[in-house]
């Protein structure tokens, strides 16, 4: 069976999360989630919707509460909190609620970032 360009690069991304540290992945999936929200909010400037790429910022915001670890209880309860905030900014048809989610998630991933140099 051949694949196309668009499988291989599908193929190759899910490669990279699934082979990379924990740490490594907490940074994937947070820019994942930057990179779904900003094609949301492109698209809608343009007059369209794109519910699907905000339900797929959703998921992705359940696998990260989903992951938080329980030895870390205060730090866990306060992402908790956050990816909550999220989830439910991104449930909305503002664009305007959108543009905080993805502030949000950006300062996540810029601290996640820096925490993987650190590490």
């Amino acid at each position: 069976m051949k694949r196309t360009k668009k499988q291989i690069a599908e193929y190759y991304r899910n490669m990279t999360i699934e082979t990379a540290s924990k740490r490594k992945q907490l940074v994937l999936l947070h820019e994942k989630l930057g990179k779904l929200i900003r094609r949301a909010v492109r698209a809608e400037k343009k007059g369209r919707i794109l519910r699907l790429e905000l339900t797929q910022g959703q998921n992705i915001i359940s696998q990260l509460q989903i992951a938080l670890r329980e030895d870390a209880r205060e730090a866990a309860e306060s992402l908790f909190l956050l990816y909550d905030y999220i989830y439910t900014k991104l449930e909305s048809q503002s664009p305007d609620d959108w543009h905080q989610a993805l502030e949000i998630t950006d300062t996540l991933t810029e601290t996640f970032q820096e925490l993987l140099k650190r590490k």
